[in-house]
């Protein structure tokens, strides 16, 4: 039974193999961890955590030369250079999605409360975002599980979660943890086995025991198996079985990047194609380096008699000279190898840096030194923002599937989680706060009033402050709302002034306005005058 029971545990989902060494890869690009590393290694725990476990790093993803040895490669790999591209492009992608807010509608109270600690550790919602969002655009999607602290009552409905203020705690997964699962005709789950690996010791004297522990979720109950190896011989034991956990549905949530059309579940990462690129630029930029070494030491080629060489009297070969035989005619020399190697190496690698940005969709370098129109600079954006906006809608996709699964277990009806509306925002623009700011300027230049001006001052400090929290927009309200009182009174103070010095002054004294100038019948025109309308 526990051969069976373990071979079960061990099944894993159509493809998850090939994406585990899918993803490694991915997210090696973008940390320039593990087979892009040199001589320096960080640890597995500092980008993988737990996870270090399940990815297995690879040695190098630098391409060997067939004619290279043992020795030159390990030089080479030691001695590598990443270039990354990977993570500025993908940070400034998400600077600009998660400086947009979704409009959301009808939103009930509960679910907004729990919005405040997601995770019973006081971690908001506002937080967990950006962990989300980045986990769904390197590996292309991201589980999120819904879980409860573990009652004391079984079997558990929703009534009774809420009565025992059970709040629901949110945990962000790797794709390397949903280990199987099978979907419904409707795209809901019907289950889903969860892999989580962890090091369990009783003692500082006593050794570590690795524990694989899996999860099956269905739509009421779950299981718990952890699995043990010792002498390489696994052992499955339950922790807990059939036990119900209220939410009515398997409460694993995904944000995706981007569907892939084929899988369900399963999304598209943002930059696969310019990770490729990217690799391939850390290899060219490695046959750039070694390549200049050779030229730097140059190879000595030294007139030598096969004799001197047969008795040990001089040691050559590729790594430090060449023999040159005595009836060649030639003298001792230096042999390097041709620049133009190097120049062809430089202008491949160029081109590779110039087509990671065109994937990217973001400008590189423009041919000419002017300003780029703005026109222009909306052009070049145009894909990019579109890929944005079908990334802020998957967000907001997901963020509507977590209020559901958080709504299920605090008690809301469905007509009430069903009436909740996400808008997702739909502009990107590279000028977009730079529009909305000077928008704000010229309102405010109208002189609407106290109330008004304050609205529109609130309006953009939300924009350029979006990470404000509730008590700092009360604070600063306030102070805005007082600013303005100030304004008002200020006013009425100086009208006031105004007016009493007027009328203490005397008529007959005071001072007269020159008469206007005569201006002739015909305007003067100057000639060097520019009147072309302005912007032209």
């Amino acid at each position: 039974m526990s051969d069976e029971l373990i071979r079960a545990l061990e099944a894993r989902r159509e493809g998850y193999r090939e994406e585990l060494a899918w993803h490694r890869f991915l997210f090696d690009c973008y940390t320039g961890a593990g087979g892009f590393e040199g001589r320096e290694k960080r640890p597995p725990s500092e980008t993988w955590g737990a996870a270090a476990t399940i990815y297995a790093a690879p040695d190098s993803y630098l391409t060997r030369h067939p004619r290279e040895d043992d020795a030159k490669y390990l030089r080479r790999r030691e001695s590598a250079h990443f270039p990354n591209y990977v993570e500025p492009l993908t940070d400034l992608k998400l600077s600009y999605l998660l400086r947009k807010r979704a409009t959301v509608d009808g939103r009930p109270e509960s679910i907004e409360s729990w919005r405040e600690d997601v995770d019973g550790r006081g971690t908001t919602f506002e937080e967990l975002r950006p962990v989300v969002a980045l986990r769904a655009a390197i590996f292309g999607w991201c589980p999120v599980l819904v879980d409860l602290p573990k009652p004391e009552v079984d079997p558990l409905t929703a009534a009774q979660a809420s009565e025992l203020g059970l709040s629901p705690r949110a945990i962000p997964l790797l794709p390397a943890n949903v280990c199987d699962w099978a979907w419904a005709d409707d795209g809901t789950l019907e289950w889903v086995k969860l892999r989580s690996d962890f090091r369990r010791r009783d003692g500082w004297n006593v050794p570590a025991i690795d524990v694989e522990r899996y999860t099956i979720w269905n739509r009421e109950t779950f299981s718990i198996f952890d699995v043990t190896r010792q002498n390489g011989n696994p052992r499955a034991t339950p922790v807990d079985v059939d036990r119900a956990h209220g939410f009515g549905c398997v409460p694993l949530t995904i944000c995706r990047h981007k569907s892939s059309g084929v899988a369900e579940g399963v999304g598209v990462p943002m930059h696969g194609a310019i990770s490729i690129a990217n690799r391939a630029l850390f290899n060219y930029v490695s046959q750039l380096d070694e390549h200049l070494a050779q030229q730097a030491f140059a190879l000595l080629v030294m007139v030598t008699r096969a004799s001197q060489v047969a008795g040990g009297e001089v040691e050559v070969g590729t790594d430090n000279a060449l023999s040159l035989d005595p009836e060649a005619g030639k003298q001792h020399y230096y042999l390097a190898p041709p620049a133009t190697v190097a120049e062809v190496l430089e202008a491949r690698i160029e081109k590779t840096i110039q087509e990671i940005y065109r994937m990217a969709r973001v400008e590189y370098q423009r041919p000419t030194g002017g300003e780029v129109s703005g026109v222009a600079r909306a052009y070049d954006f145009a894909q990019t923002n579109q890929a944005l906006s079908d990334f802020a809608a998957e967000l907001a996709r997901w963020e509507a599937w977590i209020d559901d699964v958080v709504g299920r277990v605090l008690g809301v009806s469905e007509d009430a989680r069903r009436a909740e509306r996400i808008t997702p925002p739909t502009r990107f623009d590279v000028d977009d706060l730079t529009v909305e700011i000077k928008q704000a300027i010229d309102a405010v230049s109208l002189k609407l009033g106290p109330t008004a001006t304050a609205r529109i001052k609130m309006q953009t400090v939300r924009r350029l402050l979006p990470d404000l929290t509730a008590d700092d927009e009360e604070t600063i309200e306030s102070e805005l709302e007082e600013a303005g009182l100030e304004e008002q009174r200020s006013a009425a103070m100086a009208d006031e002034i105004v007016g009493a010095m007027g009328a203490a002054m005397d008529p007959a004294s005071s001072p007269k306005a020159p008469p206007p100038a005569k201006r002739d019948s015909k305007p003067v025109v100057d000639p060097s005058a520019d009147d072309s309308p302005p912007g032209d």
